[in-house]
Protein backbone atom coordinates (compact mmCIF):
# COMPACT_ATOMS: atom_id res chain seq x y z
CA UNK A 1 0.00 0.00 0.00
CA UNK A 2 2.83 2.39 0.93
CA UNK A 3 4.46 1.66 -2.42
CA UNK A 4 1.22 2.53 -4.27
CA UNK A 5 0.86 5.79 -2.32
CA UNK A 6 4.47 6.67 -3.13
CA UNK A 7 3.81 5.91 -6.78
CA UNK A 8 0.77 8.21 -6.80
CA UNK A 9 2.79 10.98 -5.16
CA UNK A 10 5.54 10.41 -7.67
CA UNK A 11 3.12 10.59 -10.57
CA UNK A 12 1.55 13.78 -9.21
CA UNK A 13 4.98 15.34 -8.80
CA UNK A 14 6.07 14.37 -12.31
CA UNK A 15 2.77 15.62 -13.75
CA UNK A 16 3.15 18.91 -11.90
CA UNK A 17 6.71 19.36 -13.18
CA UNK A 18 5.61 18.63 -16.75
CA UNK A 19 2.69 21.06 -16.50
CA UNK A 20 4.90 23.78 -15.06
CA UNK A 21 7.63 23.26 -17.66
CA UNK A 22 5.03 23.35 -20.44
CA UNK A 23 3.44 26.51 -19.07
CA UNK A 24 6.85 28.17 -18.70
CA UNK A 25 7.70 27.41 -22.33
CA UNK A 26 4.29 28.69 -23.43
CA UNK A 27 4.67 31.99 -21.55
CA UNK A 28 8.22 32.59 -22.77
CA UNK A 29 7.61 31.84 -26.44
CA UNK A 30 3.94 32.71 -26.99
CA UNK A 31 3.04 36.32 -26.05
CA UNK A 32 -0.58 36.96 -25.08
CA UNK A 33 -1.22 39.35 -27.98
CA UNK A 34 -0.46 36.59 -30.51
CA UNK A 35 -2.90 34.10 -28.93
CA UNK A 36 -6.19 33.62 -30.87
CA UNK A 37 -9.22 34.97 -28.98
CA UNK A 38 -10.82 31.55 -28.68
CA UNK A 39 -7.73 30.14 -26.97
CA UNK A 40 -7.14 33.04 -24.56
CA UNK A 41 -9.22 31.58 -21.66
CA UNK A 42 -7.09 28.41 -21.76
CA UNK A 43 -3.92 30.48 -22.02
CA UNK A 44 -4.93 32.50 -18.97
CA UNK A 45 -5.74 29.33 -17.02
CA UNK A 46 -2.25 27.99 -17.72
CA UNK A 47 -0.65 31.36 -16.90
CA UNK A 48 -2.47 31.53 -13.55
CA UNK A 49 -1.24 28.02 -12.72
CA UNK A 50 2.33 28.90 -13.68
CA UNK A 51 2.39 32.12 -11.62
CA UNK A 52 0.80 30.51 -8.57
CA UNK A 53 3.50 27.82 -8.60
CA UNK A 54 6.21 30.48 -8.80
CA UNK A 55 4.59 32.39 -5.93
CA UNK A 56 4.09 29.42 -3.62
CA UNK A 57 7.53 27.90 -4.21
CA UNK A 58 9.23 31.32 -4.22
CA UNK A 59 11.03 30.44 -7.45
CA UNK A 60 13.52 33.00 -8.83
CA UNK A 61 11.41 33.59 -11.96
CA UNK A 62 9.69 36.85 -12.83
CA UNK A 63 5.90 36.48 -12.67
CA UNK A 64 5.34 39.26 -15.19
CA UNK A 65 7.21 42.43 -16.34
CA UNK A 66 7.15 44.27 -13.00
CA UNK A 67 9.63 46.93 -14.10
CA UNK A 68 9.68 48.81 -17.40
CA UNK A 69 11.33 51.95 -18.75
CA UNK A 70 9.98 54.60 -21.11
CA UNK A 71 12.37 57.05 -22.74
CA UNK A 72 11.22 59.82 -25.06
CA UNK A 73 13.74 62.57 -25.63
CA UNK A 74 14.43 64.27 -22.30
CA UNK A 75 11.64 62.31 -20.60
CA UNK A 76 12.55 59.09 -18.81
CA UNK A 77 10.26 57.20 -16.47
CA UNK A 78 10.69 53.86 -14.73
CA UNK A 79 7.48 52.03 -13.88
CA UNK A 80 7.09 49.36 -11.21
CA UNK A 81 4.15 47.07 -10.43
CA UNK A 82 3.29 44.93 -7.41
CA UNK A 83 2.88 42.37 -6.00
CA UNK A 84 6.58 41.81 -6.62
CA UNK A 85 9.66 41.94 -4.39
CA UNK A 86 11.27 43.91 -7.20
CA UNK A 87 9.38 47.08 -6.26
CA UNK A 88 10.88 47.07 -2.76
CA UNK A 89 14.41 46.50 -4.09
CA UNK A 90 14.03 49.35 -6.58
CA UNK A 91 12.72 51.71 -3.89
CA UNK A 92 15.74 50.94 -1.71
CA UNK A 93 18.07 51.44 -4.68
CA UNK A 94 16.35 54.75 -5.46
CA UNK A 95 17.00 56.02 -1.93
CA UNK A 96 20.56 54.73 -1.86
CA UNK A 97 21.32 56.93 -4.88
CA UNK A 98 20.86 60.02 -2.68
CA UNK A 99 23.92 62.20 -2.15
CA UNK A 100 22.41 65.22 -0.40
CA UNK A 101 18.79 64.78 0.68
CA UNK A 102 15.81 62.44 1.00
CA UNK A 103 12.25 63.64 1.62
CA UNK A 104 10.06 60.61 2.27
CA UNK A 105 6.31 61.10 2.69
CA UNK A 106 4.21 57.96 2.99
CA UNK A 107 0.94 56.85 4.57
CA UNK A 108 2.48 53.72 6.10
CA UNK A 109 6.01 52.31 6.38
CA UNK A 110 6.91 48.87 7.78
CA UNK A 111 9.63 47.62 5.39
CA UNK A 112 12.83 47.06 7.33
CA UNK A 113 14.95 47.35 4.18
CA UNK A 114 13.61 50.87 3.58
CA UNK A 115 14.17 51.88 7.20
CA UNK A 116 17.74 50.51 7.09
CA UNK A 117 18.48 52.45 3.90
CA UNK A 118 17.19 55.66 5.50
CA UNK A 119 19.32 55.09 8.62
CA UNK A 120 22.44 54.38 6.53
CA UNK A 121 21.91 57.52 4.47
CA UNK A 122 21.35 59.59 7.61
CA UNK A 123 24.59 58.26 9.12
CA UNK A 124 26.47 59.07 5.92
CA UNK A 125 25.47 62.73 6.17
CA UNK A 126 22.47 62.83 3.84
CA UNK A 127 19.65 65.06 5.13
CA UNK A 128 16.78 62.60 5.73
CA UNK A 129 13.28 63.81 6.59
CA UNK A 130 10.25 61.54 7.03
CA UNK A 131 6.51 62.25 7.22
CA UNK A 132 3.98 59.47 7.87
CA UNK A 133 0.33 59.34 8.85
CA UNK A 134 -0.10 59.56 12.62
CA UNK A 135 -1.95 56.23 12.72
CA UNK A 136 1.28 54.42 11.77
CA UNK A 137 3.94 56.30 13.76
CA UNK A 138 4.18 53.38 16.22
CA UNK A 139 5.20 50.65 13.71
CA UNK A 140 8.00 48.69 15.39
CA UNK A 141 10.13 48.79 12.23
CA UNK A 142 10.46 52.55 12.72
CA UNK A 143 12.30 52.17 16.04
CA UNK A 144 15.76 52.28 14.45
CA UNK A 145 14.79 55.53 12.68
CA UNK A 146 13.92 57.14 16.00
CA UNK A 147 17.07 55.78 17.65
CA UNK A 148 19.33 57.02 14.85
CA UNK A 149 18.03 60.57 15.19
CA UNK A 150 16.08 60.71 11.93
CA UNK A 151 13.26 63.17 12.56
CA UNK A 152 9.76 61.89 11.80
CA UNK A 153 6.72 64.15 11.67
CA UNK A 154 3.05 63.22 11.44
CA UNK A 155 -0.25 64.73 10.39
CA UNK A 156 -2.08 65.56 13.65
CA UNK A 157 -5.53 65.54 11.98
CA UNK A 158 -8.03 62.67 11.85
CA UNK A 159 -8.00 62.75 8.02
CA UNK A 160 -5.27 60.79 6.24
CA UNK A 161 -1.87 61.97 5.10
CA UNK A 162 -2.21 59.54 2.22
CA UNK A 163 0.78 60.41 -0.03
CA UNK A 164 3.36 57.83 -1.10
CA UNK A 165 6.32 59.74 -2.49
CA UNK A 166 10.08 60.17 -2.13
CA UNK A 167 12.28 62.97 -3.47
CA UNK A 168 16.01 62.38 -3.84
CA UNK A 169 18.48 65.27 -4.12
CA UNK A 170 15.65 67.60 -5.16
CA UNK A 171 15.74 66.21 -8.70
CA UNK A 172 14.24 62.69 -8.71
CA UNK A 173 10.70 61.73 -7.69
CA UNK A 174 9.19 58.36 -6.73
CA UNK A 175 5.38 58.29 -6.46
CA UNK A 176 2.31 56.12 -7.10
CA UNK A 177 -0.20 54.02 -5.16
CA UNK A 178 2.43 51.90 -3.39
CA UNK A 179 2.64 52.10 0.40
CA UNK A 180 6.03 51.02 1.73
CA UNK A 181 4.67 47.92 3.46
CA UNK A 182 4.90 44.13 3.34
CA UNK A 183 1.34 43.85 2.03
CA UNK A 184 1.91 46.62 -0.48
CA UNK A 185 4.93 44.75 -1.79
CA UNK A 186 3.89 41.10 -1.71
CA UNK A 187 0.08 41.00 -1.79
CA UNK A 188 -1.52 44.14 -3.21
CA UNK A 189 -1.82 45.34 -6.80
CA UNK A 190 0.09 48.62 -6.90
CA UNK A 191 2.02 50.85 -9.24
CA UNK A 192 4.89 53.27 -8.75
CA UNK A 193 7.04 55.33 -11.06
CA UNK A 194 10.19 57.43 -10.92
CA UNK A 195 10.80 60.57 -12.95
CA UNK A 196 13.95 62.68 -13.02
CA UNK A 197 12.95 66.33 -13.31
CA UNK A 198 14.02 69.27 -11.17
CA UNK A 199 10.74 71.04 -11.94
CA UNK A 200 8.66 68.06 -10.78
CA UNK A 201 10.89 67.56 -7.73
CA UNK A 202 10.38 71.23 -6.85
CA UNK A 203 6.63 70.58 -6.62
CA UNK A 204 7.03 67.63 -4.27
CA UNK A 205 9.61 69.38 -2.08
CA UNK A 206 7.33 72.41 -1.79
CA UNK A 207 4.45 70.16 -0.71
CA UNK A 208 6.70 68.29 1.71
CA UNK A 209 7.96 71.54 3.24
CA UNK A 210 4.40 72.76 3.83
CA UNK A 211 3.63 69.63 5.83
CA UNK A 212 7.02 69.61 7.54
CA UNK A 213 6.61 73.16 8.86
CA UNK A 214 3.19 72.33 10.31
CA UNK A 215 3.70 68.74 11.42
CA UNK A 216 2.80 67.56 14.89
CA UNK A 217 4.81 69.30 17.58
CA UNK A 218 5.39 72.60 15.75
CA UNK A 219 2.09 74.39 15.22
CA UNK A 220 -1.49 73.76 16.21
CA UNK A 221 -3.26 75.16 13.14
CA UNK A 222 -2.37 72.28 10.80
CA UNK A 223 -1.94 74.78 7.96
CA UNK A 224 0.30 72.46 5.97
CA UNK A 225 -2.25 69.64 5.80
CA UNK A 226 -5.62 69.08 4.17
CA UNK A 227 -7.96 71.95 3.22
CA UNK A 228 -5.81 74.51 5.06
CA UNK A 229 -2.78 73.69 2.92
CA UNK A 230 -2.07 76.57 0.50
CA UNK A 231 -2.31 76.00 -3.27
CA UNK A 232 1.30 76.74 -4.11
CA UNK A 233 2.37 73.99 -6.53
CA UNK A 234 5.15 75.79 -8.48
CA UNK A 235 5.04 73.81 -11.75
CA UNK A 236 1.60 72.29 -12.34
CA UNK A 237 2.35 71.79 -16.05
CA UNK A 238 5.70 70.50 -17.29
CA UNK A 239 6.58 70.07 -20.96
CA UNK A 240 9.24 67.62 -22.09
CA UNK A 241 10.24 67.24 -25.74
CA UNK A 242 7.46 64.82 -26.66
CA UNK A 243 5.62 64.32 -23.34
CA UNK A 244 3.49 66.67 -21.26
CA UNK A 245 2.84 66.18 -17.56
CA UNK A 246 0.55 67.76 -15.01
CA UNK A 247 1.06 67.46 -11.26
CA UNK A 248 -1.44 68.35 -8.54
CA UNK A 249 -1.92 67.92 -4.79
CA UNK A 250 -5.19 67.39 -2.97
CA UNK A 251 -7.20 68.98 -1.61
CA UNK A 252 -5.74 72.41 -2.34
CA UNK A 253 -5.38 71.95 -6.13
CA UNK A 254 -8.98 70.73 -6.68
CA UNK A 255 -7.74 67.46 -8.14
CA UNK A 256 -11.10 65.95 -9.06
CA UNK A 257 -11.84 68.96 -11.27
CA UNK A 258 -8.60 68.27 -13.15
CA UNK A 259 -9.42 64.57 -13.53
CA UNK A 260 -12.95 65.28 -14.78
CA UNK A 261 -11.54 67.75 -17.32
CA UNK A 262 -9.10 65.13 -18.59
CA UNK A 263 -11.74 62.39 -18.83
CA UNK A 264 -13.96 64.79 -20.80
CA UNK A 265 -11.32 64.74 -23.58
CA UNK A 266 -11.71 60.97 -24.13
CA UNK A 267 -12.61 59.98 -27.69
CA UNK A 268 -12.18 56.19 -27.78
CA UNK A 269 -11.57 54.55 -24.41
CA UNK A 270 -11.47 55.02 -20.64
CA UNK A 271 -9.96 52.21 -18.56
CA UNK A 272 -10.03 52.57 -14.77
CA UNK A 273 -8.42 50.62 -11.92
CA UNK A 274 -10.02 51.80 -8.66
CA UNK A 275 -9.46 50.77 -5.07
CA UNK A 276 -12.23 53.24 -4.26
CA UNK A 277 -14.56 54.76 -6.84
CA UNK A 278 -17.30 56.70 -5.05
CA UNK A 279 -17.01 60.14 -6.65
CA UNK A 280 -20.29 61.41 -8.11
CA UNK A 281 -18.47 63.94 -10.33
CA UNK A 282 -16.24 61.30 -11.86
CA UNK A 283 -19.10 58.85 -12.28
CA UNK A 284 -21.13 61.50 -14.09
CA UNK A 285 -18.45 62.37 -16.64
CA UNK A 286 -17.55 58.72 -17.27
CA UNK A 287 -21.25 57.90 -17.77
CA UNK A 288 -21.62 60.81 -20.17
CA UNK A 289 -18.62 59.68 -22.21
CA UNK A 290 -20.02 56.13 -22.32
CA UNK A 291 -23.33 57.44 -23.68
CA UNK A 292 -21.33 59.33 -26.31
CA UNK A 293 -19.86 56.04 -27.53
CA UNK A 294 -16.56 55.93 -25.65
CA UNK A 295 -15.57 52.43 -24.52
CA UNK A 296 -15.46 52.23 -20.71
CA UNK A 297 -13.95 49.45 -18.62
CA UNK A 298 -13.66 49.64 -14.83
CA UNK A 299 -11.81 47.25 -12.52
CA UNK A 300 -13.04 47.52 -8.92
CA UNK A 301 -11.45 46.33 -5.71
CA UNK A 302 -13.80 43.65 -4.39
CA UNK A 303 -14.71 45.13 -1.00
CA UNK A 304 -14.78 48.68 -2.39
CA UNK A 305 -17.30 47.66 -5.04
CA UNK A 306 -19.77 46.46 -2.40
CA UNK A 307 -20.07 49.68 -0.37
CA UNK A 308 -23.26 51.74 -0.61
CA UNK A 309 -21.32 54.62 -2.18
CA UNK A 310 -19.61 52.54 -4.86
CA UNK A 311 -20.23 53.59 -8.47
CA UNK A 312 -20.36 49.97 -9.67
CA UNK A 313 -24.12 50.16 -10.30
CA UNK A 314 -23.76 53.48 -12.11
CA UNK A 315 -21.19 51.96 -14.44
CA UNK A 316 -23.33 48.89 -15.09
CA UNK A 317 -26.39 51.05 -15.75
CA UNK A 318 -24.67 52.90 -18.60
CA UNK A 319 -23.33 49.68 -20.13
CA UNK A 320 -19.70 49.97 -19.07
CA UNK A 321 -17.72 46.74 -18.76
CA UNK A 322 -17.11 46.17 -15.06
CA UNK A 323 -14.76 43.72 -13.37
CA UNK A 324 -14.06 42.70 -9.78
CA UNK A 325 -10.42 42.15 -8.91
CA UNK A 326 -9.22 38.52 -8.79
CA UNK A 327 -6.78 39.44 -6.01
CA UNK A 328 -7.88 37.57 -2.88
CA UNK A 329 -4.47 37.46 -1.16
CA UNK A 330 -4.40 41.24 -0.92
CA UNK A 331 -6.26 44.17 -2.44
CA UNK A 332 -6.41 45.86 -5.83
CA UNK A 333 -4.91 49.13 -4.58
CA UNK A 334 -4.33 51.03 -7.85
CA UNK A 335 -5.83 54.45 -8.57
CA UNK A 336 -5.27 54.60 -12.33
CA UNK A 337 -7.11 55.94 -15.37
CA UNK A 338 -5.92 55.27 -18.93
CA UNK A 339 -7.52 57.50 -21.55
CA UNK A 340 -7.43 56.75 -25.30
CA UNK A 341 -4.32 54.62 -24.75
CA UNK A 342 -2.34 57.85 -24.66
CA UNK A 343 -2.83 59.45 -21.22
CA UNK A 344 -2.21 57.99 -17.76
CA UNK A 345 -3.57 59.39 -14.50
CA UNK A 346 -1.94 57.87 -11.43
CA UNK A 347 -0.87 58.63 -7.87
CA UNK A 348 -2.18 58.22 -4.33
CA UNK A 349 -5.55 59.81 -5.11
CA UNK A 350 -8.57 57.52 -4.65
CA UNK A 351 -11.62 58.56 -6.65
CA UNK A 352 -13.55 59.65 -3.56
CA UNK A 353 -14.84 62.70 -1.70
CA UNK A 354 -12.34 62.25 1.15
CA UNK A 355 -9.41 62.18 -1.26
CA UNK A 356 -10.66 65.34 -2.93
CA UNK A 357 -11.56 67.36 0.16
CA UNK A 358 -9.81 66.02 3.28
CA UNK A 359 -6.80 63.79 2.72
CA UNK A 360 -3.36 64.84 1.53
CA UNK A 361 -2.81 63.27 -1.89
CA UNK A 362 -0.85 63.71 -5.11
CA UNK A 363 -1.62 62.89 -8.73
CA UNK A 364 0.15 62.88 -12.09
CA UNK A 365 -1.50 63.28 -15.49
CA UNK A 366 1.00 62.11 -18.12
CA UNK A 367 0.34 62.26 -21.85
CA UNK A 368 2.55 59.55 -23.32
CA UNK A 369 1.29 56.69 -25.55
CA UNK A 370 4.33 54.58 -24.64
CA UNK A 371 3.66 54.94 -20.92
CA UNK A 372 -0.06 54.34 -21.47
CA UNK A 373 0.77 51.08 -23.27
CA UNK A 374 2.61 49.83 -20.18
CA UNK A 375 -0.29 50.71 -17.88
CA UNK A 376 -2.77 49.19 -20.34
CA UNK A 377 -0.82 45.94 -20.21
CA UNK A 378 -1.03 45.99 -16.41
CA UNK A 379 -4.76 46.77 -16.57
CA UNK A 380 -5.28 43.69 -18.74
CA UNK A 381 -3.21 41.49 -16.38
CA UNK A 382 -5.28 42.63 -13.39
CA UNK A 383 -8.58 42.11 -15.24
CA UNK A 384 -7.49 38.64 -16.32
CA UNK A 385 -6.23 37.76 -12.82
CA UNK A 386 -3.00 36.17 -14.03
CA UNK A 387 -0.52 37.68 -11.55
CA UNK A 388 -0.15 34.60 -9.36
CA UNK A 389 -2.42 35.67 -6.49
Amino acid sequence: MAKKKWTKKKLSLITGIILFATSQILVVFVPYKSVPDGVKPAYDFILRYRNKVINRLNLPIELYPSQQIVEAGDFKVQVFFAPSSNIEKELVSFMKSAKDSIELCVFELNLQSVVDALVDKHKSGVNVRVIIDADYQGEHELSSLYKSGVEIKTDPRSAFMHNKFVVVDERKVWTGSYNFTKNGTHKNDNNALTIESELLAENYVAEFDEMWRHGKGLFSKNEGFGPKSPARTPNTKIAFETVTLENYFAPEDKVMDKIVKEIAKAKASIHIMAFSFTSEEMSSIVSLKKRDGVGVKVLFHGAGAQTEYSRLKDMKNVGAETFISHNRRGVMHNKVIIIDRSTVITGSFNFSKNANTSNDENVLIIRSPNLAAIYEEEFQRCVRGVKGY
